[in-house]
């Protein structure tokens, strides 16, 4: 399976890795009953693979079968969609990520030959993120390690980055057309925006660039490409203020405001991109770690966190800052990242999905309190941050999020 032991160093202890260990235990209990929302495939297959390799108990076992079961059948029926989060790239990395190497060739290459499909056009008109787009893709390209088929669908890849990239005083971006954007965005940005947030914007190119660019035989445009997108990223940055130093859109010749803190928009997230491509291409980490420092030290009212999610809330702080700490040794952002575990923990409730519910677009389209199961707003993404913490084996899922470092 995906998940190795390397040097990783469990975080909690005492009562707090009580705690910690027995919320893994409800959520893998509720998500085994059906509570809630059912999860997608893709995150129950990632959640029930670590969480059999943490709990010895015949339950989790069989629902870790069942959930590998099901997400094959669903790859053999087809895709609409190539995206990492929503389509045939999340499946393959999924897939990947779970099976002994070598396992399931045939069906991958059969994925590498969808993506590669989608990727021959002249000019690539779709997004270029990592939640619906190019970025993604990548993510799961890279998970297929050096299969030559996704290794000739990358190089593709990284060729539309390139044709799609804008050159600016400060570097290289892309710029998102207003047709791209969702309709509450395009009605405040009606010519279109740059997005500086991970999940959706110039800090997950730097990523995936960072990784690409140290690839064996790599075109050495690629690294020139990934120095010039951090060059863009880190000229973002906004004077000192008690929120944010990162905006989450901004247009033109304009400058953003500051945005709340999170791995999706924020300083916890550009931290980590920018931490791993500067880090992957020897250059200095010196300003990426001090922006972390600063993101762990800002005190909670500050930070706009309403549930425990990975996205947006607290278990996504909580990973980012251990991630951080495992990468630097810097004790600050290992006690951070104990507090906001804490946090995630006090914030469940006895109607949650093993205790946690999200504050999320509800099926009325207003914010609500909502039972998802989700890898990025549900527990299923909480219990895997706990257990990056729990256990002495590196949480390598977050590759599908850009945050595992060096």
């Amino acid at each position: 399976m995906g998940p190795k032991t390397g040097m990783w160093q469990p975080i909690l202890d005492g009562k707090l890795a009580e705690d910690a260990r027995q919320a893994v235990i409800d959520i893998a209990r509720a998500i085994a009953r059906g509570d809630g929302h059912p999860p997608k495939l893709t995150d129950a297959a990632l959640f029930w693979a670590y969480v059999a390799g943490a709990l010895d108990d015949d339950w989790v076992a069989a629902s870790y079968d069942d959930a590998i079961a099901a997400l094959g059948e669903h790859a053999a029926r087809g895709f609409d969609d190539t995206s990492l989060y929503y389509g045939v790239a999340g499946v393959g990395f999924a897939i990947a990520h779970v099976s002994e190497p070598g396992t399931v060739e045939d069906s991958l290459r059969v994925i590498d030959e969808l993506i590669a499909q989608a990727l021959a056009v002249d000019r690539w008109t779709g997004s270029y993120d990592l939640i619906s787009g190019l970025v993604g893709i990548g993510v799961y390209l890279l998970e297929r390690g050096n299969a030559p088929s996704a290794r000739q669908a990358l190089d593709r890849l990284v060729g539309h980055l390139i044709a799609s990239s804008e050159s600016t005083p400060d570097g290289v971006a892309w710029y998102t057309p207003p047709e791209l954007l969702p309709p509450n965005q395009r009605a405040a940005w009606p010519d279109g925006n740059f997005n500086c947030g991970l999940a959706h914007g110039v800090p997950g190119v730097a990523a995936l660039l960072g990784r690409v660019a140290i690839l064996p035989d790599a075109d050495p445009r690629h690294r020139t490409l990934a120095e010039a997108t951090l060059r863009w990223v880190v000229a973002q940055q906004l004077p000192p203020n008690d929120r944010n130093r990162y905006p989450t859109w901004l247009g033109r010749g304009t400058t953003g405001t500051p945005t709340r803190t999170a791995w999706c928009y924020g300083d916890p997230g550009v931290a980590i991109a920018t931490l791993g491509a500067s880090t992957r291409l020897g250059l200095s980490t010196v300003d990426a770690l001090a922006l972390a420092r600063e993101s762990a030290s800002r005190p909670f009212e500050s930070c706009g966190v309403e549930d425990a999610g990975l996205c947006h809330g607290a278990a996504g702080l909580a990973h980012i800052f251990n991630r951080c700490f495992q990468a630097s040794g810097e004790p600050a952002l290992r006690d951070a990242a104990r507090t906001w575990f804490q946090r995630a923990l006090d914030m469940r409730r006895p109607d949650g999905v093993g205790g946690f519910l999200a504050w999320a677009v509800s099926a009325d389209n207003v914010r609500a309190w909502v039972p998802t199961t989700s890898l990025l707003e549900g527990p299923t993404g909480i219990a895997l941050a706990l257990l990056g913490a729990l256990e002495p084996t590196e949480p390598s899922w977050d590759r599908l999020l850009l945050c595992d470092l060096p």
